[in-house]
């Protein structure tokens, strides 16, 4: 399989992934470990070395992945990474299950955000001596609209408020108890509380989620809560 047919299955892997998706999620992880993960999951008959550095070690491929290679979509409570597709290829596919399986096994952290649609190089061109031009083809997404910042608002500051609502919102699911819900929205029916109506469709929400999230098993509370 050549790089450009691979390249290609991804993008539709990416479409159909963020089809119905709200948000991008991105786990914790040491970016330059993803990207040696990367080159080491070829096989070194696969992998030669070009030039001075390996076939695939390629800088714009390496931002890629240093970009956008550690981003997931949660749901029903269990993520989809960009590398969760089949390629039927014996070069390229022990690569993506290699860096699906590690993405998998860290910690959802943050929301995604992206700067730019365009995220890496589609492809660059290189003249040879002889004055043969070469193209040179790398990974590269043209995200939706709705998953790019348009704000004005600083990385910092979108992450840094999604991430304090979804902590807020996690340390009320583990602290509120089901029983305590229920003599709120009680005593309110009773008209017991003062200006307790106001409140009861937010507790009533608030409920649905509470017994949702009492159900499941710890991992999965961790992406309920995202």
């Amino acid at each position: 399989m050549e790089f450009r047919e691979f390249k290609t299955i991804q993008q539709k892997h990416v479409v159909e992934m963020l089809k119905d998706a709200t948000h991008l999620f991105e786990v914790s992880l040491d970016k330059d470990e993803l990207w040696e993960l990367y080159l080491s999951s070829f096989s070194p008959e696969d992998n030669p070395i070009f030039r001075n550095r390996r076939e695939y070690d390629c800088s714009c491929c390496r931002h890629f992945i240093k970009n956008i290679g550690n981003a997931v979509v949660i749901k029903d409570n269990n993520i989809t990474t960009i590398w969760d597709f089949v390629t039927n290829d014996t070069t390229f596919q022990p690569v993506i299950n290699a860096l699906s399986k590690f993405i998998k096994s860290q910690v959802v952290s943050d929301i995604y955000v992206a700067k730019e649609k365009k995220i890496g190089t589609d492809k660059n061109f290189e003249k040879g001596e002889n004055g043969k031009i070469t193209e040179w083809q790398h990974f590269y997404l043209d995200l939706p609209s709705k998953f790019v910042n348009t704000s004005g608002k600083s990385e910092g500051d979108i992450k840094g408020g999604f991430r304090d609502t979804r902590n807020v919102f996690k340390r009320s699911l583990d602290e509120i108890t089901e029983e305590s819900l229920l003599t709120v929205l009680e005593l309110i029916s009773h008209n017991s509380l003062y200006k307790g109506e106001e409140w009861k469709a937010v507790l009533t929400e608030f409920l649905k989620y509470k017994k949702a999230y009492d159900k499941l098993k710890p991992e999965a509370k961790e992406n309920y809560t995202w």
